[in-house]
């Protein structure tokens, strides 16, 4: 329970819930931003970002909550991100190509 794998198809935003664990984001007009959850409701949780677009730039930012993140951006199709929270700040704990 808690866990979810979304597709945002089409976003240009998507906004993650702290429910969220996996995301497979597929951008409109070639680029989506990524917000993660509030670092505080995620302590202990892995979230993992997918590029499952067609030649799309993902990027995935914090909430707003913390200033050590910075933005990760996927350029092609396939590449991921997993970021860990420990209740106080995100950490990139794997990026393929970013």
């Amino acid at each position: 329970a808690g866990h979810s794998a979304i597709a945002a198809s089409g976003a240009t935003t998507y906004a993650m819930s702290s429910f969220e664990t996996m995301l497979f984001a597929s951008g409109a007009a070639n680029v989506c931003a990524v917000t993660l959850p509030q670092v505080a409701e995620c302590k202990g949780k892995t979230i993992t970002v997918y590029d499952s677009g067609t030649s799309n730039n993902v990027t995935v930012n914090d909430a707003g909550d913390e200033t050590e993140l910075p933005a990760t951006t996927m350029n092609a199709v396939g590449e991921s991100a997993t970021f860990y929270s420990d209740g106080r700040f995100w950490h990139t704990m794997s990026a393929d190509n970013v």
